[in-house]
């Protein structure tokens, strides 16, 4: 496999503690047939899998069907994450620097050193249809790279 994926849960309350689980995802991601910015990745071992993320409190959500209207103004939440480059002057200026080990030191430009900050916000919908949703909201424009 070129790619390996998975996918970790953690208590929202106390994320310090890390994860709870960690659940092996299929190698290959279903992109978006019209290159949008969209992905797909299943669960291997899917039943037993979402049996156990019930288990640890895991809340599952639906997707909306066809047959239900999207109303003007309804209330949409977008959540996920910022997709950021590391800030290498903050850890400069920072009281503990990060520390450095041999494989960082060795590392290539070609290494991802991008940040994925948690990221929420709701917003109300202003015009909707099957195909294209069009959201505001209080703070402006999302993120780049919010996903």
């Amino acid at each position: 496999e070129h790619c390996s994926y998975s996918l970790e849960v953690y208590d929202s309350l106390q994320p310090q503690k890390g994860a709870l689980a960690k659940f092996a995802l299929n190698p290959y991601p279903i992109h978006h047939p019209a290159g949008m910015d969209l992905a797909i990745i299943h669960l291997k071992n899917e039943e037993a899998a979402l049996k156990h993320m019930e288990d640890l409190g895991v809340i599952r959500h639906y997707l909306r069907g066809n047959e239900a209207a999207y109303e003007h103004n309804d209330e949409v939440t977008f959540d996920g994450y910022e997709v950021a480059e590391d800030n290498v002057v903050d850890q400069m200026n920072s009281p503990t620097p990060p520390k450095k080990n041999k494989k960082q030191n060795e590392s290539s430009e070609d290494d991802d050193t991008r940040v994925f900050m948690p990221y929420t916000d709701t917003g109300n919908l202003i015009f909707a249809s099957p195909e294209r949703f069009l959201a505001s909201t209080s703070t402006g424009p999302l993120p780049e790279g919010l996903c």
